[in-house]
């Protein structure tokens, strides 16, 4: 998987969706990002093992038989993307 804010290349999802999430932090701390939204995350482009990472590291339960659409679909209740 490549950073799509710094174009690094990380095979592990769940180092990959941390690395995401602080160079997404890194870039509005710096101004290059105006958005506070988590709504700069393209979740349609991520596999399910990277949209189950996030839901473990929201905390969420009752996912872990959802297909993608499922996964997004909790995602957008749960979190409100």
């Amino acid at each position: 998987m490549k950073c799509k804010h710094c174009g690094i290349k990380i095979d592990n999802p769940m180092i990959f969706h941390i690395h995401e999430n602080r160079c997404l932090e890194d870039q509005r701390a710096n101004g290059f990002i105006k958005d506070n939204k988590e709504n700069d995350i393209d979740y349609n482009s991520m596999t399910v093992e990277q949209l189950k990472v996030i839901c473990k590291d929201k905390g969420l339960e009752g996912y872990s038989n959802f297909n993608k659409d499922e996964l997004i679909a909790f995602m957008k209740e749960k979190i409100q993307l």
